[in-house]
């Protein structure tokens, strides 16, 4: 298994603060995403190609996505962390 497979058996084992980026991908897949201060976030899942826009998040949660990217634009979200 490398580093891009999940295995959902498995809890989170590593988490990383995330700076949004547009253009480049997180160096792992993610098993979910912290938002620790409210407001939208433009993701890329795993197995697609589209971002997809999540308004009005909740701080202090953990959203269980699967996603290869967080976008800056299009995210006003903040104090985001990866969980892998």
């Amino acid at each position: 298994m490398d580093r891009f497979d999940l295995d959902k058996t498995q809890s989170t084992r590593r988490a990383f603060a995330v700076t949004p980026n547009d253009s480049t991908d997180l160096n792992s897949h993610t098993r979910g995403v912290y938002i620790g201060g409210e407001g939208t976030i433009r993701v890329t899942h795993v197995d697609d190609t589209a971002a997809t826009d999540y308004p009005v998040t909740v701080a202090g949660y953990i959203y269980p996505w699967a996603v290869k990217r967080i976008h800056a634009s299009g995210t006003t979200a903040t104090n985001i962390i990866a969980q892998v």
